[in-house]
């Protein structure tokens, strides 16, 4: 195993991690096409062909615009029978149910040249299929500026099966070419040059079904007023074939068709006055059976059908329904109005649903705005779904802010059916109570905390698409809507302008958002505290990065529109014919002009148109590849572009937080320099007052060393003290021995000396009892010599008394004797 194939079965697992190893392995393969590198393209495509991940194809994302381009470029430089081929189809089909990653390939990167290539008659019916459903999705809603060379040999095969195939393939092909007309004039005209338009009609019109006959009415409308605005008449049998096959298309799930037809039908009625409906209640029946057959759906999600699809569809199809039924709302139906609660209850419960969320939402805002202001009840379960709502912003939000384009799409939503709530004077005190100030703050996280300040962003999300920008201008049209009913709110939307960052998102906006967010942009720049210097400085910025240099040279233009328009005999041929006719014509010999010179001198002209037709369609083609390899540089750089801005302004905030802490710390060092000079001043007051404890230390100084000799002294006596104990000691213990032997005299002569005995007994007493006590007091005999003096002024005292005692008791023998 080789190291790239090593690089795939190890690695982090990241959301992107495989489109990077893939551009890698793409790029490796066109340096060394090698087998091992082949086998690792086909593999991460396949893998990427089964995702269910779809938000790794937004095309904001930094590795987006690369792998785009590398999947171009395989497909254009591979063989028509390369096993890349049928791999790289797998993954476009998965791409196109990622909504914003479809835009971006119809607009930006351009790949139905590229699948042009691969159209074959010797193709099987299941491929054919699959290749002309990936290009009618691929097709819907192209802009086609001029005849772009691949077109005939498009229209041309997809005409012939028309004429030769069966119904599936007929109506793919028929919806393909209605996609590339509608819109395109240099498409109708290539088609009506070379392709039998009638015939195909012809083809079309004997059959029978919704799909098939909502394109060719697509393209009877397309062909017959391309210039002009569409007769009453036939925009209502338009409304009536749209109704009809919107509930048709959406019965059988057919999310492609049914977005045809809705985009067909907005476009329709965005160019024409459809006023004459707003009156027209007579489709009340078909609006109440879509409804109902949206509920069904809705109430069995999981319904089992022969298409292993028709999960994965049914959220775009609803999010589809959704979006006719909001233009409906929006050119006033009168039939619609009549169904508010219905279409609230349905829609409030896909407002967790990717791909659907949005459009609900935006349903549930047309209807609060379209709705009676004094009918509460209409609006009764928006209010007892503002929890639900609420609960929403707060766990779909992260530190880093939005994560992908739909969920951005669903709090921007959130965020524009609060603020049209707050509008609603009913409604507005329960939105004051139940909204909290961390809650908008988290949709603000990558702004700005609670508090107030600045905090960098980590994630690119944030700046690289219009979907961002969006949300953070609903977001700040929120906080102001709030902030002109509650005063709490007015700290967060004057930090909220003074924040750098959202200088920039309302640049970007003015600059490249719709024309509902400009608006509101606009009605901003009413408020005080609006940044209007910063902001027109920096979309200043913006344009002088993104506008091209127009000044260049307009003489490379025309050099390349010389063709080579005759060779150098036909020239000479050419030039003695002129000169022969001019001869003629001078001398009045009309008759003399042979019409064999006229005709080739005729020949001479279609040979020269010939070869600069021939040349312009050369440089057309080289002009259309060029013109594609500059848009998929343009996204290249974008990216970048957006890369670096939110460098820069990551930087200027991280400079702006450096400046604030500098000031801080300038403010510090202010207040600790004041600080010093206090402290100096405590200093100076400490050193003198350390002078008087100096010379008050020199006196205690003195005191303690008198002490010290009197300590000295003491103990000298208390030694002197313990050489008399240990005397006295030594006596006590020769009066114990005398006491030891008096009693034994005392003893002989108890009969004589009974009441001298009962004396003698308790001295011996009382002598034991100071003994052990001496024995116990030694140690106080050191602390305390009074008590010492006391007790050898008793035992004198009791010396005396022995004595006094044996000398009667001498007396006594001597007088008994």
């Amino acid at each position: 195993m080789n190291m790239l194939e090593s690089s795939v079965s190890i690695g982090p697992e990241s959301k992107h991690f495989k489109m990077k190893q893939l551009v890698n392995a793409i790029q490796m393969y066109f340096q060394t096409k090698r087998e091992d590198t082949a086998m690792v393209i086909n593999m991460h495509l396949q893998s990427l062909s089964v995702t269910i991940d779809l938000s790794v194809f937004d095309p904001h994302s930094n590795i987006a615009p690369q792998f785009f381009v590398s999947l171009y470029e395989l497909m254009n430089k591979m063989e028509v029978r390369s096993p890349f081929a049928w791999n790289c189809v797998d993954v476009l089909t998965n791409v196109c149910r990622n909504p914003a990653a479809r835009h971006a390939l119809i607009h930006t990167y351009q790949f139905i040249p590229s699948l042009s290539r691969l159209l074959s008659d010797q193709m099987s019916i299941e491929k054919k299929i699959r290749l002309l459903r990936l290009m009618q999705d691929l097709t819907c809603g192209i802009k086609i500026s001029w005849q772009i060379p691949h077109l005939p040999h498009l229209m041309v095969t997809l005409s012939d099966w028309i004429e030769s195939s069966h119904d599936e393939i007929i109506t793919l092909s028929m919806g393909i070419l209605v996609n590339l007309c509608y819109k395109n004039l240099p498409a109708i005209y290539t088609l009506m040059g070379n392709v039998d338009v009638k015939k195909i009609l012809q083809i079309c019109s004997t059959m029978r079904g919704p799909t098939i006959e909502i394109h060719t009415c697509k393209l009877l409308i397309i062909l017959d007023y391309m210039n002009g605005d569409i007769p009453e008449s036939i925009l209502l049998k338009v409304v009536n074939v749209t109704f009809e096959s919107v509930i048709e298309a959406f019965r059988i799930r057919d999310s492609i068709l049914l977005r045809q037809i809705t985009e067909f039908f907005l476009d329709v009625g965005k160019q024409n006055s459809l006023e004459f409906l707003a009156h027209n209640e007579s489709y009340y029946q078909q609006i109440s059976q879509l409804i109902e057959v949206v509920s069904i759906i809705q109430n069995n999600h999981s319904m089992e059908t022969g298409d292993s699809n028709i999960e994965n569809r049914d959220p775009e199809c609803i999010a589809l329904v959704f979006e006719f039924l909001n233009f409906l709302i929006e050119i006033k139906l009168a039939a619609i109005g009549q169904m508010f609660p219905v279409l609230i209850q349905v829609a409030l419960k896909w407002i967790h649903t990717d791909l659907v969320s949005s459009q609900a939402l935006g349903l549930l805002k047309s209807i609060a705005v379209n709705v009676d202001r004094n009918d509460n009840g209409i609006l009764e379960p928006l209010i007892q779904g503002l929890p639900i709502f609420l609960t929403t912003i707060d766990t779909s939000r992260n530190e880093d802010g939005p994560d992908y384009i739909e969920q951005n799409l669903k709090i921007a939503g959130l965020l524009q059916l609060l603020k049209i709530m707050v509008q609603v004077p009913t409604v507005r005190p329960k939105i004051l109570e139940e909204l909290k100030l961390g809650t908008i703050c988290k949709v603000f996280g990558s702004l700005q905390d609670v508090d107030g300040a600045p905090k960098v962003r980590t994630n690119d999300l944030d700046m690289g698409n219009i979907e961002t920008i969006n949300l953070y201008i609903h977001g700040v049209a929120l906080v102001n809507e709030l902030a002109k009913h509650d005063v709490t709110w007015m700290n967060l939307q004057s930090n909220l302008m003074q924040h750098k960052q959202t200088h920039m998102i309302l640049a970007q906006c003015l600059c490249q958002s719709s024309k509902e967010e400009k608006s509101i942009v606009l009605e901003m720049s009413a408020i005080p505290c609006f940044p209007r210097k910063m902001v027109a400085e920096i979309m200043v910025s913006l344009q002088a990065v993104s506008v091209p240099d127009l000044k260049r040279s307009s003489s490379q233009s025309v050099q390349d529109l010389n063709f080579p328009v005759l060779s150098v005999t036909q020239i000479k041929k050419i030039d003695t014919l002129l000169t022969k006719l001019r001869e003629t014509f001078a001398q009045k010999q009309f008759s003399s002009i042979l019409t064999s010179d006229v005709i080739e001198l005729y020949e001479y002209k279609l040979a020269s148109m010939g070869n600069a037709e021939r040349a312009a369609m050369a440089s057309v083609e080289a002009a259309s590849e060029r013109c594609t390899h500059l848009q998929h540089r343009n996204a290249q750089l974008t990216s970048e572009l957006n890369r670096s801005h939110q460098l820069l302004y990551h930087v200027q905030q991280c400079h702006e937080q450096v400046a604030k802490i500098k000031d801080n710390l300038t403010e510090n060092v202010d207040a600790l320099k004041k600080q010093v000079d206090v402290d100096k001043g405590k200093l100076r007051a400490c050193k003198s007052q350390l002078g008087l404890k100096e010379d008050e230390l020199n006196e205690v100084k003195k005191e303690f060393e008198d002490f010290r000799k009197k300590h000295e002294k003491i103990v000298d006596g208390k030694k002197q003290v313990e050489d008399q104990n240990a005397k006295l000691k030594q006596l006590i213990a020769k009066l114990e021995e005398n006491s030891t032997r008096l009693e034994k005299v005392v003893q002989k002569k108890e009969e004589a000396l009974k009441k001298s005995n009962y004396t003698v007994d308790s001295l011996n007493l009382k002598i034991n009892e100071l003994e052990s006590n001496l024995t116990q007091k030694q140690g106080e005999l050191q602390q305390t010599m009074v008590e010492l003096k006391d007790v050898t002024r008793e035992l004198n005292t009791r010396k005396q008394i022995l004595e006094t005692i044996t000398k009667f008791a001498l007396n006594s023998q001597i007088s008994e004797q």
